[in-house]
């Protein structure tokens, strides 16, 4: 899979996994909300649930993967998707800048 454009070099970028919706995002929690509206509106027009979505920081790559459900963990490559036990991010980090958690 390739590595999305950024819309903004100051910015996360969320990708949908298997899909072609990306977005610029400042929080992890931006990155959970964008990924659990993508899959509401999926499921909602008739399609499958998603695998969730990657985020990449823009210079330091991937840095996370959101689940399906919206849970943010931490990532530096996408097998992360696959193995246990993973690494989740705290409320707090979820709300920082992503400039603070990533510094």
């Amino acid at each position: 899979m390739k590595k999305p454009v950024l819309a903004q070099e100051t910015a996360l970028a969320v990708q949908i996994i298997d899909e072609n919706f990306v977005s610029p995002v400042f929080t992890l929690a931006e990155a959970s909300k964008f990924t659990k509206a993508i899959r509401d509106s999926i499921i909602e027009d008739g399609g499958e649930n998603i695998s969730g979505a990657l985020v990449y920081h823009p210079t330091k790559g991937l840095v996370a993967w959101v689940s399906p459900n919206g849970r943010v963990w931490h990532a530096k490559n996408a097998d992360i998707i696959h193995t246990a036990p993973r690494i989740e991010f705290t409320n707090e980090q979820l709300t920082q800048h992503f400039n603070t958690v990533f510094a």
